[in-house]
């Protein structure tokens, strides 16, 4: 019997956003396959679920909100670069600018040649004003253009 699995993107959630809140919720509900919970909670734990909740206060315009979220994503998995973003974005859009370039370093530490491009891929958006919202506060933490 040949098995697929089907992925896909929630509009405006970002990349894995839709596919994390999916994750979340297959872990908790006891009707899902013993399978399909271990690969959601294999998901969970490579760090996807806690940034990309951060960025999605971000992309509602609170992040506030988000900012303990994209602090312990940095916590939990400091090797994962979306934490690191995550968390400088959060922290700029909040005017902690200082706090926001040091998380900046963190990914840069990650990935030296990190640029708008490359992050744009790694956290893509449908909507554009989600997306300026998230280049601005990229900005406003140092991130560099793409190619300078």
């Amino acid at each position: 019997m040949r098995r697929s699995f089907l992925l896909f993107r929630v509009p405006d959630l970002g990349t894995f956003g839709g596919l994390s809140l999916v994750a979340a919720l297959i872990t908790r509900s006891r009707a899902a396959r013993p399978r399909a919970r271990s690969c959601a909670g294999s998901l969970l734990s490579l760090g996807v679920v806690v940034p990309h909740a951060a960025l999605n206060w971000l992309r509602l315009g609170a992040p506030e909100r988000g900012l303990s979220c994209a602090e312990e994503a940095v916590k939990l998995k400091p090797q994962a670069l979306c934490g690191h973003v995550a968390c400088a974005a959060v922290l700029a859009a909040v005017d902690r600018a200082h706090d926001a370039q040091a998380a900046l370093a963190g990914a840069v530490a990650l990935k030296p040649h990190l640029d708008h491009a490359f992050v744009e891929a790694m956290i893509a958006y449908t909507d554009p004003t989600d997306a300026e919202r998230f280049r601005v506060s990229l900005s406003a933490a140092g991130l560099k253009e793409s190619g300078a």
